[in-house]
């Protein structure tokens, strides 16, 4: 932390002015990413069509998705596909899916990130207990699941 022009900076974006965080509008990252995996080998139930894809979320901490596609497609891991099996942690890394990442950037002005990891973790749980979810898209889940708790943390990261 260094003094510049009577604002105390705290960290890359941050500032501490008179003992109270100030934290920029700006999105940044929040640690939670959505993955998304394509299949290299196609479709083998759907030739020629498009290939197998799965969706899974991760945070620091936990991970979970719905419905896990296996590499050789066909069938989920945890389900036949469209059952809607949901995994924590997700089945994806387990399998170990060499997914794409997007990484999940909020204001933290507007979002509380605590309470947003939480969230993810308490409901990744609590579907993982129940064994599955209603829709049977890990796309949806995905949304889903991050909508819901992005809804609950509505709020200030710094108190």
């Amino acid at each position: 932390m260094f003094e510049r022009g009577g604002i105390w900076v705290s960290r890359p974006g941050w500032i501490l002015f008179s003992g109270i965080e100030i934290v920029a509008k700006a999105p940044v990252d929040t640690g939670v990413q959505t993955w998304k995996w394509v299949s290299s080998v196609g479709n083998p139930a759907n030739p020629g069509g498009a290939p197998d894809m799965h969706w899974w979320l991760t945070w620091p901490g936990g991970s979970v998705d719905a419905n896990a596609i296996n590499s050789s497609g066909g069938g989920g891991v945890n389900g036949p596909i469209g059952g809607g099996y949901v995994s924590s942690p997700a089945a994806a890394i387990l399998l170990g899916l060499n997914g794409t990442p997007t990484a999940i950037k909020l204001s933290p002005c507007s979002y509380d990130f605590d309470k947003l990891i939480a969230c993810l973790a308490r409901k990744a749980a609590a579907y993982a207990a129940q064994g599955f979810y209603i829709v049977g898209n890990c796309q949806a889940f995905v949304e889903n699941i991050l909508s819901d708790c992005k809804s609950e943390s509505k709020g200030c990261t710094v108190k």
